[in-house]
């Protein structure tokens, strides 16, 4: 799992977010910052993640498009999160 798409997923699932969005007012840089990861990895992230059509970005929101899909991308376990799944299932 590279660290964006997990820190979008383990978002939602501790925020108990039923809808596919999460509030994200910060930059890819900042994101990056925050992550321990380089601006433009981030950056080369976000646009391998857009391109795959698994999330979508704008407005200080990520919208994730493709659920399942951004799991399976991603490996990430909702355990691992300790707390409720809210619907993200482990694949």
């Amino acid at each position: 799992m590279t660290l964006p798409e997990g820190c979008i997923l383990e978002m939602k699932v501790r925020l108990q977010r039923p809808l596919q969005e999460v509030w994200l007012p910060m930059s890819q840089g900042l994101l990056g910052d925050a992550l321990g990861m380089s601006a433009v990895h981030v950056i080369r992230s976000f646009s391998l993640l857009r391109k795959w059509d698994l999330v979508r970005t704008g407005d200080g929101a990520i919208r994730i498009h493709d659920l399942d899909g951004l799991v399976r991308f991603s490996g990430f376990n909702p355990a691992d999160a300790d707390c409720e799944a809210n619907g993200v299932r482990q694949h």
